[in-house]
């Protein structure tokens, strides 16, 4: 049986602070492409918009397009 490798606290915490880092901080791509250029579409925050169906605010950095997809 090979022993376990167990990462340090340090890494532990390192690890969990930039996963959340990324996680509240964006960007976060939608892997949909712009209808105003070819660009990719990002969504702009992380709320949802309780419409029906959900839909999530979306931009564009290429051409700043700015709307919203369901999501």
């Amino acid at each position: 049986m090979t022993e376990k490798k167990l990462k340090s606290f340090k890494e532990h915490e390192k690890e969990m602070a930039d996963a959340y880092y990324k996680a509240t901080h964006g960007p976060w791509p939608t892997g949909v492409q712009c209808p105003a250029c070819d660009g990719e579409l990002f969504y702009s925050d992380q709320m949802v918009l309780m419409s029906f169906p959900p839909q999530r605010n979306v931009h564009c950095d290429k051409c700043d397009y700015h709307g919203t997809i369901t999501g």
